[in-house]
């Protein structure tokens, strides 16, 4: 059993308001989750699990806007595991998942768009497991299929103030509904005592179905935002002698519309990273260095006006990732 109670309190003091803007939002969540395990035979496993969870909430602002959500939601999952043989194993899942409603509390946004409505998502996926080699190496991947319903969206919205100034607010939203389809694969393989490389890779594809977002725009069809096409990882654990131990690493993934409001984009990335530890019992000692060639790409993207020099002309405005960073951490147990 889950309770949870939250009370949140705003005041803003904006200079071109003639008052103070404040809100208050409180909600309470209660829950009950219960799973069963069962051994149908030597070989297969059946693992079913529900939840259910009450929440409400209560938002008041110095608009005089006034919300009162209230939902009841359901969760659960039903697993069927099937181990093959020492090393094979497959599993089959549908998992039904929520995330809850709230209140937006930022800016001066308008009353519709206040407060937003619980998602909900079924997962439907397959996945395989297996040894190679003596257990020296191993596979494991899945398929997935998910089915999502009055989908949250970080979206934004650009309010132009009587100056011709502009605010930038950003929200979270529903569109109506979407899917997710992916693949994903993890490898590891302990090539000798001194050598051992893995990797992993993920493919997806996502799309919206029946969106209109806050700038009365149609996204049917189009990529969700932050859903990168593939996201990879490869790398290698170098072991001279059990002292020292020295990694090399790429990471890389797609270009991905940074929000659902406009149509920009990030570019594709690809970073290297690399690393040399001194290992002891009781400590260990690691020089490393992240993006080792400096690539300078976004990981955030806006798109308003916000410069007078330009009439306040709509343009893309980035947040940068990290630079080359590198350091040395000691780690020391006792």
């Amino acid at each position: 059993m889950y309770f949870k109670q939250d009370d949140e309190n705003l005041e803003r003091q904006y200079t071109y308001l003639a008052s103070d803007f404040t809100s208050t939002f409180d909600s309470q969540s209660m829950a009950i989750y219960g799973q069963l395990d069962s051994q149908l035979n030597s070989t297969l496993t059946l693992t079913t699990g529900l939840r259910i969870e009450q929440r409400s909430a209560d938002y008041i602002n110095s608009d005089g806007f006034s919300d009162s959500p209230d939902d009841t939601m359901i969760g659960g999952k039903l697993v069927l595991s099937y181990q093959q043989n020492d090393n094979a194993f497959w599993y089959g899942s549908i998992n039904r998942g929520y995330k809850a409603g709230g209140a937006n509390t930022d800016g001066s946004l308008p009353d519709d768009l206040r407060t937003f409505d619980p998602e909900y998502l079924v997962n439907y996926e397959l996945g395989y497991k297996v040894s190679l080699f003596d257990n020296t190496a191993f596979i494991r991947a899945a398929a997935f299929y998910m089915d999502r319903s009055d989908i949250q969206v970080k979206s934004s919205k650009t309010i132009v103030r009587d100056d011709g100034s502009s605010e930038f607010i950003a929200y979270l939203g529903n569109a109506a509904t979407g899917s997710n389809v992916g693949v994903e694969i993890e490898a590891n393989w302990q090539f000798n005592e001194s050598i051992e490389f893995y990797g992993a890779l993920g493919l997806l594809d996502t799309e919206f179905k029946g969106f209109i977002n806050a700038e009365g725009a149609s996204l049917d069809g189009r990529q969700q935002a932050h859903a990168p096409n593939y996201q990879f990882n490869l790398g290698v654990n170098i072991r001279p002698s059990e002292d020292w131990l020295i990694n090399f690493s790429v990471d890389g993934k797609d270009g991905f519309y940074y929000s659902d409001s406009h149509n920009e984009r990030s570019k594709s990335v690809e970073l290297i990273n690399a690393s040399l530890s001194y290992l002891q019992d009781e400590y260990q000692v690691k020089l490393w260095a992240r993006n080792l060639t400096d690539e300078v790409y976004a990981n955030r993207g806006f798109y308003f006006g916000n410069d007078p020099r330009d009439g306040y002309t709509d343009k893309q405005y980035s947040q940068l990732s990290e630079p080359l960073v590198f350091g040395i951490t000691l780690d020391y147990q006792f």
